[in-house]
C-alpha cells in the first residue's frame, strides 16, 4: 500500500516521537537549522505580535511556523500574537488539525495568547479545540476584528 507524503508524516509524527518529544521527521532538520518553505513577515503592534506568511501547507511546514512564532514572539517580547495565514495554499486533514493543535499546547502552553487567521473555507476548529483543551490560549477565525479583541481581552 502506497501512503501520501501527508499519511506518511501522521504516521511518522504519531509512532515515531524522539525523547525530546518532538517527531522524529523533525528532529535532522532542527539539528541543522529548520529550512523554511514559507516567508514569514513578523510587525511588532503595541499590545502583540503580528505575524503575515505565505504558507504553502505541509505537516512539516505547519510544524514549523508554530515553532518559529514562538521565537519570534520572544524576540518581539510580545505574549499575544496574531498570525495570518489568510494567504494559505493546500488542505489539511483532520488529523492533521488535531496534530497541529496538539503541538500548539506543547510549544505556547498558556504563556502565548495566539489568534489566527485562516481563510473561512478551511476553518473546522479541530485545531482549536484540541490546543484550548490542552491548556492553550488560541483562537482560529477568518475575521481580524475578532482576532485582535481576543487578544486583547
Amino acid at each position: 500500500m502506497l501512503l501520501n507524503r501527508s499519511a506518511l508524516y501522521l504516521f511518522e509524527s504519531v509512532c515515531s516521537v524522539a525523547p525530546s518529544g518532538l517527531p522524529r521527521f523533525l528532529i535532522p532538520q532542527l539539528r541543522e537549522g529548520p529550512i523554511l518553505d514559507f516567508e514569514l513577515v513578523p510587525t511588532i503592534e503595541a499590545e502583540y505580535l503580528s505575524v503575515k506568511t505565505t504558507l504553502e501547507y505541509t505537516l512539516e511546514n505547519m510544524f514549523l511556523l508554530i515553532d518559529k512564532v514562538k521565537v519570534e514572539a520572544a524576540k518581539a517580547k510580545r505574549d499575544r500574537v496574531l498570525i495570518d495565514c489568510r494567504d494559505f495554499t493546500g488542505h489539511m486533514s483532520e488529523a492533521e488539525r488535531f496534530l497541529g493543535g496538539k503541538h500548539i499546547a506543547e510549544t505556547y502552553g498558556s504563556r502565548l495568547k495566539v489568534a489566527l487567521l485562516m481563510p473561512g473555507e478551511q476553518i473546522t476548529k479541530l485545531g482549536e479545540m484540541t490546543a484550548v483543551n490542552r491548556g492553550a490560549k488560541f483562537l482560529v477565525t477568518n475575521d481580524e476584528k475578532e482576532a485582535i479583541a481576543f487578544l486583547l481581552s
